[in-house]
């Protein structure tokens, strides 16, 4: 008699296999990476760190110590990305000292690694079912156990929130393809996650800028909601957005005194300009 992979003895079989391998690869990672991290501080600053890591960790630490952002203790500055600086300036308050940071700093992205082993899981289930999510996990925790992957930089949480961003977008056209009002919730979180992806790089910025236009006009052109109920919608993606994209530049301005990071003014050359009209000086601030 062939097995029946219907009964829920062997769907109950089948979620425990699951969650063994989901399990075993999360483990995967954080053991891994603290095989890395094991190595001390000698190996590490040689072999996985980068002067952007440094400069990411001094400038977090300092501003905790010091009450302003500043690298160098002497002058402010804003190039840093977003949001991952932030959260490396909330995780600082966890530890005495700069070496313990460090290896604090490390593990918080070997933890966020393990994470997006579980957003890969989930994705995949929703391309290719079963398989593809055994197929996606996989490769993204191959991946993420990778040296350049704990150099404390913004790619650790970048990953981690396109995976999420990725999965919530292509739910919500199935939903759409499939007649499914869906959950209002579905829509605003992939809107939250777009305005966090604007916070990983701004770079990324006009990717969320083209994912949420075209999200926002399926939602505006799906007939089985209320006209009220779309305009709702709508009205608060905007202002989530409006208002991420504003806490971020008058943040960066009071951080260093421009909109935009300094490290993108050089990268532009904006910051070479000898004479800019002042209405630009206004935006732009002097590098």
């Amino acid at each position: 008699m062939g097995s029946d992979l219907s009964s829920p003895a062997a769907k109950r079989a089948l979620g425990l296999l699951r969650a063994l391998y989901l399990s075993a690869l999360a483990f995967g990672v954080l053991v891994c990476s603290g095989m890395i991290i094991d190595q001390g501080v000698d190996f590490i600053v040689r072999h996985v760190t980068l002067d952007d890591s440094y400069y990411y960790l001094n400038t977090a630490w300092n501003t905790r110590q010091l009450g302003w952002v500043t690298f160098d203790g002497h002058n402010p500055t804003n190039g840093v990305q977003f949001l991952w600086f932030w959260l490396l300036y909330a995780f600082s308050f966890l530890f005495d000292s700069r070496e313990s940071f460090l290896l604090g700093a490390l593990w918080l992205c070997a933890v966020i690694g393990a994470l997006s082993v579980l957003a890969a899981w989930r994705l995949g289930v929703l391309l290719r079912g079963l398989q593809g999510g055994l197929l996606m996990a996989g490769f993204v925790a191959y991946g993420v156990i990778d040296v350049a992957y704990l150099r404390v930089l913004e790619n650790t949480i970048h990953l981690l929130i396109f995976l999420l961003i990725v999965d919530q977008y292509l739910r919500l056209l199935r939903d759409r393809s499939q007649g499914v009002a869906g959950s209002p919730s579905r829509f605003l979180i992939l809107i939250t996650l777009l305005s966090l992806n604007a916070w990983c790089r701004l770079d990324a910025g006009a990717v969320s800028a083209v994912i949420g236009l075209h999200a926002s006009w399926v939602v505006w052109r799906d007939p089985s909601r209320r006209l009220a109920d779309r305009v709702r919608l709508l009205a608060v993606a905007v202002a989530t957005c409006g208002g991420a994209a504003s806490l971020q530049l008058v943040v960066y301005r009071l951080m260093g005194g421009s909109f935009l990071p300094v490290s993108g003014l050089w990268k532009t050359g904006a910051a070479e300009l000898s004479e800019v009209p002042s209405l630009l000086w206004l935006w732009w601030g002097r590098p």
